[in-house]
């Protein structure tokens, strides 16, 4: 006698439930590829098994794949450099806007839509503090020594908004705007005594080696030519 047809309208009300197809059929005692199967022939909707919510991202409006801690990939790699989610939203940059995302701000793009001191406030406070940034000033000093003046409007700023102010007295003085590879050539070798007279431009930096290379007295081969 063959054995009794099992019944699997509960499987359908497990399944709909919330239950996973693996856990029915588990219940049921037959494979999961069998009770795909089943469910579909019931007019059940099929979930996709890998899109939970106990799988997504626990970020709000993000539903990424989830990835470790509780977050997608991205939101886990700012948890892993910050040590907490500091931008809810990848933030896309059209070409040619490279400026800060915050309202009123006008400095130029770093990370995560936001300029440098906007992207610091984030990273210590979990959010903007302040929209308009107090620019020290606008005044700072690089590594190497040269004067730097706030102006994210220029067309040599760099990613922070600052132009060397050597840079800036040679184009007050000439006209003249000077864009890499273009320099600025401090004569006395004073990398802040920014007076025009001190100031000689060159086109490249290879021109720069090469009136060095003459004004240290030496002939012959230098990089990038032969004199």
């Amino acid at each position: 006698m063959p054995a009794p047809r099992k019944n699997y309208d509960n499987a359908v009300e497990l399944y709909n439930g919330g239950m996973s197809c693996p856990k029915v059929a588990e219940r049921c005692g037959i494979g999961t590829s069998a009770m795909y199967k089943i469910l579909k022939r019931r007019g059940c909707e099929i979930r996709d098994p890998h899109r939970t919510e106990n799988s997504i991202c626990s970020v709000p409006g993000c539903g990424g794949p989830l990835k470790a801690h509780g977050l997608c990939s991205r939101h886990a790699g700012q948890f892993y450099k910050h040590g907490k989610v500091i931008s809810a939203e990848k933030i896309k940059i059209p070409n040619g806007n490279r400026r800060c995302s915050v309202e009123g701000c006008d400095f130029k793009y770093r990370s995560n839509g936001y300029c440098q001191g906007h992207l610091g406030q984030f990273k210590k406070h979990g959010k903007i503090v302040a929209s308009i940034l107090a620019p020290r000033n606008g005044i700072s000093k690089s590594r190497d020594g040269y004067v730097l003046i706030l102006k994210p409007d220029h067309a040599a700023s760099d990613r922070k908004g600052y132009v060397k102010r050597a840079n800036l007295v040679w184009e007050e003085n000439t006209g003249q705007v000077v864009i890499a590879p273009a320099l600025v050539h401090h004569k006395n070798g004073v990398k802040d005594d920014d007076a025009f007279g001190n100031l000689e431009y060159f086109a490249s930096d290879l021109e720069h080696q090469a009136a060095h290379h003459i004004m240290k007295g030496h002939k012959g081969f230098i990089p990038g030519g032969i004199m």
